[in-house]
């Protein structure tokens, strides 16, 4: 077993890049204990910020960052007189700074797991079954199938990205309530995605109207 430590090391390290793929719980923004409340114009808001932290793990909460993009699990209640439609009527700020609202289409492709992220561990795969294979007995014909369990392993790791990302993309479809319509005396819960730059997460969150649309 001359090459069992670069055998556990090139193991230790495709299951840490499958590993990573393997971080999105799901968005359940009905079951959130809001804890921040606040009323802004005709909405009531019971919020939670940096959302993403609750749902998901170290790539997703990165990538949200890297690209200014804070998550805010809501529950708004309508109290005005007239429909209320988030982009359009109303807009939000985050701690005083105004923030843009982001569609589901871009809130996905900025913040999901990119499968080229892959690529090293796709290239680094075929190693370790050379290594396997050279810890056989010189009298012993080695199996092809020993030269499949790096790259299966890989497979497997991109398979579950695959699934994570459709799952984020349904959630986002779900949940988002970017131009969402909520009529007066109503309630829904859902989840906003705001841009917005400097400012720290877990900030408040406000909204305000625009009288002319």
């Amino acid at each position: 077993m001359k090459n069992l430590f670069l055998q556990l090391l090139i193991f230790s390290l495709l299951c840490s890049f499958c590993g990573c793929a393997m971080n999105y719980h799901g968005m359940k923004p009905m079951q959130v204990n809001y804890k921040k409340k606040a009323t802004s114009h005709d909405l009531e808001i019971r919020y939670k910020g940096n959302y993403i932290s609750s749902v998901a793990e170290s790539y997703f909460i990165s990538n949200s960052r890297n690209k200014n993009i804070h998550f805010f699990a809501v529950e708004l209640k309508n109290n005005g007189i007239e429909d209320v439609e988030l982009g359009r009527t109303h807009f939000v700020s985050v701690a005083g700074k105004p923030a843009t609202l982001l569609e589901t289409k871009v809130v996905h492709q900025e913040v999901k797991f990119r499968l080229s992220r892959m690529i090293p561990a796709l290239a680094l795969s075929p190693a370790l079954g050379v290594l396997i294979g050279e810890d056989q007995e010189p009298e012993t014909d080695t199996s092809p199938a020993v030269f499949l369990v790096g790259p299966a392993l890989v497979t497997v790791g991109m398979i579950e990205i695959a699934a994570q990302n459709e799952k984020f993309r349904s959630d986002l479809r779900k949940w988002n309530l970017y131009g969402k319509r909520i009529s007066p005396g109503s309630t829904i819960s859902g989840v906003l995605a705001v841009r917005v730059k400097e400012v720290p997460y877990n900030k408040s969150l406000e909204f305000y109207r625009v009288e002319k649309y």
